[in-house]
């Protein structure tokens, strides 16, 4: 069901974090993304990386980013090292979903993952429109530059 804004449709995100440090910055991003002119809504997010001879981990994080049309991976401290975020951005890849990395209000980790998408600053316009643009136009959000 797609949620209505004042922009218009609100887009089902997955968010990448360090599931094991960085859940402020995780619940601050949720909590943006309750406002009324907020582009996304979270659909899920990370849970921690378990490696296990079933593959469950995987299976289930692949349907919960099956059900997102962005990924956002919020680059804390120590996200760009993260085996879960390293798995769930290499699943997004395989998705063919579009991702971004976004440095947190507050600054953030200037680590990136290479080859993961865009790199935004957390800026409440920038980061709206380019969760909001459409496919055409997701690459005209501000990339910073490290």
């Amino acid at each position: 069901m797609d949620i209505r804004t004042i922009g218009g449709t609100k887009r089902r995100i997955f968010i990448s974090f360090d599931s094991e440090r960085d859940r402020p910055v995780r619940d601050y991003f949720y909590n943006q993304g309750r406002r009324d002119d907020a582009t996304w809504i979270v659909k899920s997010w990370s849970e921690p990386f378990v490696e296990d001879s079933t593959g469950m981990w995987i299976s289930q994080t692949t349907g919960r980013i099956k059900q997102a049309e962005v990924v956002v991976v919020l680059l804390g401290p120590t996200a760009f090292r993260c085996p879960g975020v390293l798995k769930e951005v290499t699943i997004a890849q395989m998705l063919g979903k579009r991702i971004y990395q976004i440095i947190p209000h507050g600054g953030g980790s200037p680590n990136v993952i290479p080859n993961a998408g865009r790199v935004l600053r957390w800026e409440w316009d920038n980061i709206k429109r380019a969760i909001a643009a459409s496919p055409a136009r997701w690459n005209t959000a501000r990339q910073v530059r490290l």
